[in-house]
């Protein structure tokens, strides 16, 4: 006996207006896998899959389902993604298995199964008179959580995968979108087969479906293609290029990926205006096995939308338009998997808005093409992807008053932002040569001998500087992250605050003057955040205030924990610089 497993994950509905029907209904995702007896001689088997509603409705069915095109080829075993129907009163779904046929030789992808030679051998236990309607198990989907149903049948074994928890609302366009590496209990997701050794490999799942809900325009799927970023390294691979399984290029840390696409009337208000659009990602053994040298820590990037109707050439509506953004870290520098699952509303899975005045295209669209079709394609150019390079030479170190960073003399701040020395209500430093804030950028270069070097805060005044080439983050421990150079005869204390975007701040409090050593962590910031902002305001009860040098005098400003930027400086949600941080320079 095999069995076939279906794992089910329910979502539930966001709506904008209490008294506009929600289009969507619950959303869940279905994973189904196949894997008949192993018959000698058979190299090819194709199914059908069909799932219905409490009420009997379809929500989505597939035909010629074969081994060639959704699993591992010879044996018969196949892997697909689609979606059940959890709104409410429809939870107890039905799902309903045909064999079409084993083959003795290839069966044909375009769907003429005259190609193969159907053996007479086998007794299909999913038709009359075992099974009229094909082989029908019950699975009930519970919004916000999983639940598995086995198939006990002759031909089948267990899945491994169900998606969706959470759904967001595009205005009148309601999505699902999620990444999983991992099933309910951690167990890892295998689903997708290597081609060399033909077994199911670790397999990491982007699922999006959305539906807009208008009876009148047909819901449009968009996407760019997912790369992943492995070191200094990046790969490409294309959404648009199935459906069924994908084979990349050769030594990519991908070996092979699926692509299943679909419609689903539970997602609609109209019948077939919810589309599904899946990826399925099979981690390479011999890229992440121990013998390999390629560098394993490796992350996910990608961005999709839906659209009510077309739009031509990908170009999304003009204005502000929401758009998620897929960034998951998938595996550690030793290779070991760091992926979970990730809804949307994770840090991993997030949307986000295009800039009213920028024009945002994606890649590639998922359009419906008939009641029960959905065509993927290309249909722009996607955005350049950086040659894989080696990993830039390390910065030299360097060490001033004491304190040293790692980063080189790149690690301390480049420009300026604001300074208002009479931002308290003053008074303003007097002294002529203490006055130029832009004496702050770089290095520290203070000394009793020169005339110039440090700028004076006044009394109460108030500096904001940027890091253009680079950004403060946190260490991840308690070791210092920042260092302020305060200098003259005075010790004076400041106010400090940090900022990823030059808006929203994260206060640290007062700091000591002289050499001051902030340990950011402590206030929250974590090693995943890009502060590019550093505010320093002067304490007015500490200093002198009728001498010509009046409030904390500034020379340098300097981050020991660090992280290269580059010019990303299109708020677009795209990588521009290749550098595997999205829109880093970008204000």
């Amino acid at each position: 006996m095999r069995q076939l497993a279906v794992v089910l994950t329910a979502a539930a509905v966001v709506v904008a207006c209490s008294d506009q029907p929600a289009p969507l209904g619950d959303a869940a995702d279905l994973a189904v896998a196949v894997a008949p007896l192993q018959l000698e001689g058979i190299a090819a088997a194709c199914y059908g899959l069909r799932v219905e509603n409490a009420s009997q409705e379809e929500v989505w069915s597939a035909s010629h389902l074969c081994s060639t095109r959704y699993g591992s080829g010879a044996g018969g075993d196949i892997a697909y993604v689609g979606t059940c129907d959890a709104s409410d009163g429809e939870e107890d779904n039905t799902v309903y298995l045909t064999i079409e046929g084993l083959y003795l030789d290839d069966a044909d992808d375009d769907g003429d199964f005259g190609a193969g030679d159907p053996t007479a051998e086998f007794v299909d236990p999913c038709t009359a008179p075992y099974a009229p309607n094909g082989c029908a198990m019950p699975a009930r989907c519970v919004p916000n959580g999983d639940a598995r149903v086995d198939f006990d049948v002759t031909v089948m074994r267990p899945a491994q995968q169900g998606f969706f928890d959470v759904v967001v609302n595009f205005e009148d366009v309601f999505c699902s979108a999620k990444v999983d590496c991992v099933r309910e209990g951690d167990a890892p997701i295998e689903l997708v087969f290597d081609p060399v050794s033909g077994q199911r490999i670790p397999t990491v799942v982007v699922a999006f479906a959305c539906s807009d809900g208008d009876d009148d325009a047909a819901t449009h799927l968009y996407m760019d293609d997912l790369k992943l970023y492995c070191g200094a390294r990046v790969y490409d691979y294309d959404v648009a290029a199935g459906p069924g399984n994908v084979d990349p290029a050769a030594g990519g840390p991908v070996s092979r990926f699926a692509v299943f696409e679909g419609r689903d009337v539970s997602l609609g208000g109209s019948p077939g205006d919810g589309i599904y659009w899946n990826v399925a990602l099979g981690l390479s053994p011999s890229y992440f096995g121990a013998g390999s040298s390629e560098p394993k820590d490796c992350t996910l990037h990608g961005r999709a939308t839906a659209t009510a109707g077309a739009r031509a050439n990908g170009v999304l509506p003009a204005g502000t338009y929401p758009i998620i953004d897929f960034d998951v870290p998938l595996t550690s520098a030793a290779g070991a998997r760091v992926c979970t699952r990730h809804p949307l509303g994770s840090s991993e899975v997030a949307t986000h808005y295009t800039h009213p005045e920028t024009t945002v295209q994606l890649c590639n669209e998922a359009a419906p093409v008939a009641d029960d079709a959905v065509d993927t394609r290309s249909i722009a150019d996607c955005p350049a992807i950086c040659a894989p390079v080696p990993p830039p030479t390390p910065p030299a170190g360097v060490t001033y008053g004491g304190v040293y960073f790692p980063g080189g003399d790149a690690s301390f701040a480049d420009a300026v932002v604001s300074f208002d020395p009479l931002f308290s209500g003053g008074p303003a430093a007097t002294s002529p040569f203490y006055q130029f804030p832009e004496d702050v950028v770089g290095p520290p270069d203070w000394t009793t001998d020169l005339a110039r070097g440090a700028v004076s805060l006044g009394n109460g005044g108030r500096l904001v500087m940027r890091f253009t080439d680079n950004a403060l983050r946190g260490s991840g421990d308690d070791a210092p992250d920042l260092h302020i150079f305060e200098v003259g005869g005075d010790v004076e204390s400041m106010y400090l605050d940090i900022s990823k975007d030059g808006v929203n701040w994260l206060s640290i409090g007062k700091i000591g003057g002289a050499i001051s050593h902030v340990d950011i962590d402590a206030y929250g910031a974590l090693p995943t955040d890009l502060y590019r902002f550093v505010r320093v305001t002067d304490d007015t009860e500490q200093g002198e205030t009728d001498n010509t040098y009046r409030g904390a005098d500034i020379d340098a400003i300097g981050a020991i924990a660090t992280t290269p930027v580059g010019p990303d400086d299109t708020c677009d949600g795209v990588d521009d610089d290749c550098n595997g941080i999205t829109d880093d320079g970008c204000l």
